[in-house]
């Protein structure tokens, strides 16, 4: 797994769009990062999907600058553009981009599940919301959730450029374990996203029913006072 030779397929990058491309892509990024900075300064800053939409977009971007950066450094040959982190030594500017790019591909994946349950949660276990998701609290959740995204994709992409099983067989092993379940890890926040959205929609549905039951109930109570108190002139 982390032989770090030329004929390795983990030492090589995925498949990635021409170099001008890349720099097309990343200016249209940067233009939807200042619509959306624009506009978050028009929403309530208590407002979940705006907190949501900017670490989603800001957390985008450090990869979209790299590229603005590495793009034409490729294009002029400078570095090296053919996707490969390994050819006779380390390609250290690929794999820099290669680690914003993990970062910016992997973010959604908690940035979504940390939505999901906070909404979830708010319908199903309103005090348990107001404990733990208040507003003082959910930049921390979102500034943890972007920092296990960073050590998730820093130490997966070291485990893959280090040839550890050379060193030790069992060293060898232990990456491999431990290889597989930042992956696991990875895909874990897709899984429990799926599993919440789909959990949500009977929640809300009750809290609708609960909501208009209560409504329907404050209606009555207020039609028996104006009754109760149009027969007693003390009221």
């Amino acid at each position: 797994m982390n032989v770090t030779q030329e004929e390795d397929c983990r030492c090589e990058g995925k498949p990635h769009l021409p170099a001008d491309d890349t720099m097309t892509v990343a200016c249209i990024d940067f233009v939807l990062i200042s619509v959306v900075l624009w506009a978050s300064y028009h929403v309530d800053k208590k407002d979940l999907c705006r907190m949501y939409t900017l670490w989603l977009y800001l957390s985008h971007a450090p990869f979209d600058l790299a590229m603005l950066i590495i793009s034409p450094l490729q294009m002029n040959g400078i570095v090296d553009n053919t996707g490969r982190l390994y050819k006779d030594r380390f390609n250290l500017v690929p794999i820099i981009g290669k680690v914003f790019q993990d970062i910016a591909s992997h973010v959604y994946r908690v940035l979504a599940l940390l939505m999901v349950l906070i909404t979830y949660t708010s319908y199903r276990f309103p005090f348990f919301y107001q404990k733990m998701f208040k507003q003082s609290r959910r930049l921390k959740i979102f500034l943890g959730g972007f920092i296990f995204i960073v050590f998730e994709v820093v130490v997966s992409n070291t485990m893959t450029l280090t040839a550890i099983d050379r060193i030790n067989p069992t060293w060898g092993a232990i990456g491999d374990i431990v290889y597989y379940l930042l992956q696991l890890f990875g895909m874990g926040p897709i899984i429990i996203m799926v599993i919440l959205y789909l959990a949500s929609g009977p929640a809300v549905q009750e809290e609708k029913k609960r909501r208009h039951y209560e409504g329907r109930d404050r209606i009555q109570s207020n039609s028996l006072l104006v009754f109760f108190c149009s027969d007693n002139s003390d009221c």
